[in-house]
């Protein structure tokens, strides 16, 4: 079971949705083929200015995709480089058993974004 803050993020959904105007982004999984997650950055100057998600999972997929998206805003990209599935599993209060999988999406969802070779939209 997810913890109450936690929950917050799925009853109201933060970050979730489409980033017009992205310019890097991370994927696991196809949508539209099972369970999968989008992290949409748009950075300026090494910054990220904003972040969103897109995910058709449970509510710890959202969760994940929740948090890394508000830990992601307003930082700079060497901050989030090292952002762990362990320090989103933590930061989220732990995640139901099966579940655990879905913080290391997250993390490397993140990292796939930050890539300045995979990560970056032409």
């Amino acid at each position: 079971m997810l913890k109450p803050h936690a929950m917050q993020h799925v009853i109201e959904p933060r970050n979730e949705g489409k980033l017009e105007g992205a310019t890097h982004l991370g994927q696991i999984g196809v949508p539209g083929d099972g369970p999968y997650l989008v992290i949409a950055l748009t950075i300026k100057q090494k910054r990220i200015v904003d972040a969103k998600y897109q995910t058709y999972g449970c509510p710890s997929a959202i969760v994940c995709s929740s948090v890394v998206c508000q830990i992601a805003k307003g930082r700079m990209t060497e901050k989030l480089y090292g952002l762990t599935a362990g320090d989103v599993t933590r930061i989220v209060g732990g995640l139901p058993e099966g579940k655990e999988h879905l913080a290391e999406w997250a993390a490397e969802a993140l990292r796939q974004a930050l890539d300045p070779i995979k990560g970056k939209l032409k």
